[in-house]
């Protein structure tokens, strides 16, 4: 890391003198393990912050230059919120990278990153090494990045690890697109990365957090918040990533009100401890397409399906790639497809898209309704569909085959097996339809008075008519 920072300062002065080079490479190490006597002196652009660096031997933006001390100890230590606003707002200024070498740095206020579509790389010696602690900050990042929003800046925070207290937030970024959060870690915080759309008109894209660690002191690893901006969190998630979640916490993933991540990465390895968790709760009251793999180890006692983890819940959570679990999972409010995805009728949407799945998926819908449309169905040739209709003293269980005409007409829907029919309720049979659209229509009187919950599992078979004569697999003998 400070070779390469050490390297930008220094270019300019290379000679080809044998003993030049040499003295540059002793100082390059020196720069890595230690100060250099005598190297830097007031940059410019520091006087014109009105910035005076406490010890000239480190380069620009090497935060021990501006009298940066990692003596945290848990308990005491030196408070180096001016240092590290210093340096921050330097390498904001000048392009060059902000330094934070191995030590416990503790800050008692938060560091903000003026508004702009830039933003400095920000490295540490990892996050082993390289520690931020603010216990005292209350609700406040530690680390507010704001951006301009609609330009990338492709800056990097890496190697730092995030220690702060009950209530804290190590990381948010308002704004700022194109920006990567890599190899850090979050140890105690309410929230590890916020993403959150506060400015007026504020759009956060592109922000994605890989190889991170969130612990379990960590109470929600990422959270998506809109308050005065725009809905769009495009591209923005979580990639290659590790999340414990202990006992204490629930939903390591949180998607607040009025969020919209779309085509956005969400790749994790999960640990949770205890019954009853969400991997995702989508509290945006609309879908959103997130797309890579989700590994799982629970541990825990589980008596029943209800006590083992869900894997979303909330408003439906499309997830184009894989899942793996080394036990049960409740897929929830989840919808898996392995290829590709696109929103469209179940998210309320009359534009024409389809949702399209080529291997089998599966939803949770509540019904409430004398006819609730549930699931679409078009497109493809057929479909065998499993459904399960579950509410207290209600447990019917049917086989489906469908298809979908694909010429505006109503599809085709029948029932091959009645697999279960438990009724103490007294709400009868239910029916099934399916509508111009390519929606499943669940059809029950009784279903407006009752808390009927339906399971549904699709399994694509067979092409549609279009595809089958764009296949060329019919061959005409003469």
């Amino acid at each position: 890391m400070s070779t390469r920072l050490l390297r930008r300062d220094v270019t300019g002065l290379l000679f080809a003198s044998a003993a030049v080079g040499s003295t540059l490479a002793s100082q390059r190490t020196l720069a890595r393990d230690g100060p250099v006597p005598g190297a830097w002196g007031r940059t410019p652009a520091e006087a014109r912050l009105g910035i005076v660096p406490r010890d000239l031997r480190y380069p620009v933006g090497h935060v021990l230059r501006y009298g940066a001390v990692g003596d945290w100890n848990g308990a005491s230590g030196t408070d180096n919120t001016a240092a590290f606003r210093s340096a921050l707002d330097v390498c904001h200024e000048t392009g060059h990278t902000m330094y934070v070498p191995a030590g416990r740095y503790r800050i008692s206020a938060p560091l903000q990153k003026r508004q702009s579509f830039t933003c400095p790389n920000i490295r540490g010696d990892g996050y082993s090494r390289t520690r931020i602690a603010y216990p005292d900050l209350g609700g406040a990042p530690a680390l507010y990045i704001q951006g301009g929003s609609g330009r990338l800046c492709g800056a990097v925070i890496e190697g730092i690890g995030f220690d702060g207290a009950r209530h804290t937030c190590g990381i948010e970024v308002d704004g700022q697109d194109g920006l990567t959060i890599r190899d850090c870690a979050f140890g105690e915080n309410a929230v590890g990365l916020r993403l959150h759309n506060a400015t007026a008109g504020a759009f956060t894209e592109y922000v994605v957090a890989e190889g991170c660690h969130f612990d379990g002191a960590c109470a929600r690893a990422l959270e998506f918040r809109v308050s005065g901006g725009r809905n769009s969190f495009n591209g923005s998630g979580l990639r290659h990533c590790t999340i414990v979640v202990d006992e204490r916490h629930d939903c390591p993933v949180y998607i607040g009100k009025g969020a919209l991540p779309y085509n956005a990465p969400l790749s994790m390895q999960v640990w949770t401890y205890g019954r009853r968790k969400t991997l995702v709760r989508n509290d945006a009251a609309r879908p959103v397409l997130v797309h890579g793999t989700i590994t799982l180890e629970a541990f825990g006692h589980f008596e029943s399906r209800a006590h083992v983890p869900t894997l979303a819940q909330g408003a439906p959570v499309y997830l184009v790639g894989g899942l793996m679990s080394t036990g049960p999972i409740n897929l929830g409010s989840a919808v898996l497809g392995s290829r590709a995805a696109l929103l469209g009728p179940e998210s309320g949407r009359a534009n024409g898209q389809a949702l399209i799945r080529r291997f089998p998926w599966s939803v949770r819908v509540p019904l409430s309704e004398r006819e609730s449309r549930t699931v679409y169905l078009g497109g493809d040739s057929g479909q065998l569909v499993y459904v399960e209709l579950s509410a207290p003293g209600y447990d019917y269980r049917l086989l489906l085959a469908t298809a979908h005409n694909g010429r505006g007409g109503r599809g085709f829907v029948r029932t091959l097996e009645t697999l279960n029919d438990f009724d103490d309720a007294g709400y009868g049979a239910p029916s099934f339809a399916m509508d111009a659209g390519g929606m499943l229509i669940i059809a029950n009187p009784a279903f407006r008075r009752a808390a009927v919950t339906a399971f549904i599992d699709v399994v694509p078979f067979g092409l549609s008519r279009t595809a089958y004569l764009e296949s060329a697999v019919e061959h005409v003998l003469s």
